[in-house]
């Protein structure tokens, strides 16, 4: 027992101080919970938050069709084969041009165990700033963002992120946290589980078969990964667990490899967790009754439990059960203040994030909405313009449709005069066939014409002709000339 006791203590231990802790099983693993395996049941998402001298962050411009030159942090996905620093070391290179090093894990976001994404503080080490002469299919561009100026986001997620890694840098608010190179099958999370009292009075919960050691669970992917805890608190203490609220305070460390595929792609995560009795509780009758504070933590549940794979089969440790673990008793005292400290800084950084995020949310609404007003001043401007335009223009048309009308008009009567033209012009016009070739004797055809038609008809005079020539003619031969044709038009149409 005390051997156990030992192994308790150096686990706890560890991990309070950042270290991992080998994965060789779960208390709590349901049947529906498979192995990780990335690209088919986890997808995890590295992503960097890196400032220059200046405190401006860089920036990627986004090369993808659905967010085409949108602006976001160096992100993407985890390839297979891949620890999470590697993936995030070449998101970077690629993205942005920069060689890197991660500094510290500074936020871990997940919406189950499908979909978790690693956020770190990195530094630079080398490369340049990529430009728009080197954009491709990962990036078009990268640069510095003041977070002052007027810039496209892709999504505002990425605004509590930057600002956290701003406030670290600034003022660290925990110890540097990077991945362990650990590997592990499932994603799980180890707790460290503790109740308190209001006497100061700590227990940490503890599973008892196969031996001593700290509980933990596997992530089911109906539920947020940290749901593992809420399974642990229902398995081990079921007649307390709806009168209390299980709160994950945060992670001590986390554990991946990523080196074989189906294999090492879990993740296991190492948090403090708080068992916290609920302020209005309900007596017999279902009325509320205000909670004056427990002095003793809920009952454990000492028997298996058969629907289980892993029954967490567990008893809370009192500091009086373990008077010769003086050592322990010290650890757990400390892990009291920790938690404390760490619920205190936690309160005062989720008031401090929200009024900046107040602040930074109103300072660029307020740009959006003088942006919006000085377009809609400009297109006021441009619609009255066009509307006087669109009048004038109305003008305009109805003078040149009454003038088309017009036109019209004269049109119809020019070509009923060139009809009646055409029309008198033929009606003087006559064609004499049959006159030998050679006949006019060098005469002009018009007076040749007028002269015949005085002598073939036995006219007084000759009749006034306007012109007279000879129509085309056949080719002659040997033998004889062809006959030719004369065209005439008379002066007077009583003389025709």
């Amino acid at each position: 027992m005390e051997k156990e006791w030992r192994e308790v203590e150096e686990q706890v231990e560890r991990l309070m101080s950042g270290q991992g802790s080998e994965v060789t099983g779960c208390d709590l693993c349901p049947e529906q919970c498979k192995p990780a395996t990335l690209k088919k049941t986890v997808t995890y998402i590295v992503c960097a938050v890196i400032f220059n001298e200046k405190e401006e962050v860089l920036m990627v411009q986004e090369a993808r069709q659905d967010c085409y030159k949108q602006w976001y942090l160096p992100a993407g996905r985890v390839e297979v084969g891949e620890s999470l620093e590697e993936a995030m070391r070449r998101e970077v290179k690629e993205e942005a041009g920069f060689d890197c090093e991660p500094i510290t894990l500074l936020l871990i976001q997940e919406q189950g165990p499908q979909w978790i994404r690693f956020n770190f503080l990195a530094k630079i080490t080398g490369g340049s700033l990529k430009t728009l002469l080197e954009a491709d299919q990962e990036s078009l561009q990268a640069g510095w963002w003041d977070r002052k100026a007027v810039l496209p986001l892709r999504g505002r997620d990425i605004i509590r992120i930057i600002d956290c890694g701003l406030k670290y840098c600034q003022e660290p608010w925990h110890p540097v946290t990077l991945p362990l190179d650990l590997s592990c099958r499932h994603i799980v999370q180890k707790l460290i589980l503790v109740f308190t009292n209001a006497a100061d009075k700590i227990w940490l919960l503890l599973i008892k078969d196969p031996g001593l050691h700290l509980p933990s669970a596997a992530a089911v992917k109906t539920h947020a990964v940290t749901w593992a805890a809420n399974m642990v608190v229902q398995e081990a203490l079921p007649t307390a667990y709806y009168d209390h609220d299980v709160n994950t305070l945060g992670v001590f460390s986390l554990q991946h490899s990523g080196q074989q595929q189906g294999r090492t792609d879990g993740v296991c995560f190492n948090t403090l967790v708080a068992l916290v009795p609920d302020r209005v509780q309900r007596n017999q009758d279902g009325e509320k009754v205000e909670s004056t504070g427990m002095l003793q933590p809920p009952p454990g549940n000492n028997k298996l439990e058969p629907a289980a794979e892993a029954s967490a089969n567990a008893n809370l440790a009192d500091d009086a059960d373990i008077n010769d673990q003086h050592v322990v008793l010290n650890a757990i005292a400390s892990l009291k203040q920790d938690l404390v400290a760490k619920i205190e800084e936690k309160a005062i950084a989720l008031s401090t994030e929200l009024k900046m995020q107040t602040t930074q949310i109103w300072t660029e609404l307020r740009s959006v909405v003088e942006q919006v007003n000085k377009r809609i001043e400009v297109t006021e401007g441009r619609v009255s313009e066009l509307e006087a335009e669109v009048s004038n223009h109305s003008d305009s048309i109805t003078c040149m449709t009454s003038d088309v009308t017009d036109m019209k008009k004269e049109l119809a009567t020019l070509r009923d005069r060139c009809e009646d033209l055409e029309a008198r012009s033929r009606r003087c016009n006559i064609r004499i066939i049959g006159v030998k070739e050679g006949r006019e004797h060098g005469k002009h055809p018009s007076q040749f014409v007028a002269d015949m038609l005085k002598v073939s008809l036995g006219l007084d005079k000759p009749p006034t002709l306007d012109r007279a020539h000879c129509a085309l003619r056949s080719r002659a031969t040997q033998d004889r000339l062809p006959l030719r044709a004369f065209i005439v038009k008379f002066h007077y149409l009583s003389e025709k």
